[in-house]
């Protein structure tokens, strides 16, 4: 027992992670998303938004992000609510530009069911929320106002997300 409790005690001192904190803190925001419970250290202040759904909600909640993909066809198809220019364009939605994305260091990035492949990725550049609107196998309508409040919850914009 004590071998083992000096290991421990020596491998949290090692990689720096205190096994006393394994209940998120208050400060830290639980969020349910399409791959379960994650758990982000604080609001994140700089978001990427990988699809146009996503960023279009991100925008409604007044939150400008630092990156979005096609911005130039999100401004054709989608129009409101229009794409700050201080938005940076990282490409295509199915291919976004990773390198561009690393470099704009965002606090968390946010994607749909298109970019599922690309989460081993992304997540070397940020925490990765994903939120699936779009499916046959649900009621669309009621996913889009639950994925609302949560990416609202996210982002600490709660009271404005039900006002609005």
């Amino acid at each position: 027992m004590l071998i083992k409790s000096i290991l421990i005690t020596l491998c949290s001192l090692y990689s720096g992670y205190s096994f006393a904190q394994i209940e998120p803190t208050s400060s830290q925001i639980q969020i349910e998303d399409t791959r379960g419970l994650q758990i982000l250290s604080k609001v994140p202040v700089k978001v990427a938004a990988l699809n146009w759904d996503i960023a279009e909600q991100v925008l409604e909640l007044g939150v400008v992000p630092v990156a979005m993909p096609n911005i130039t066809g999100y401004s054709e198809w989608v129009v409101r609510p229009e794409v700050p220019s201080s938005v940076q364009d990282i490409g295509t939605r199915v291919e976004p530009n990773i390198e561009r994305l690393a470099e704009l260091n965002p606090d968390v990035i946010i994607i749909s069911s298109p970019q599922v492949d690309l989460i081993p990725r992304l997540e070397r550049i940020a925490p990765v929320l994903t939120f699936e609107t779009f499916s046959a196998d649900h009621d669309n309508v009621k996913a889009a106002i639950q994925n609302f409040r949560s990416i609202a919850k996210v982002l600490g914009k709660q009271a404005y997300a039900e006002e609005n």
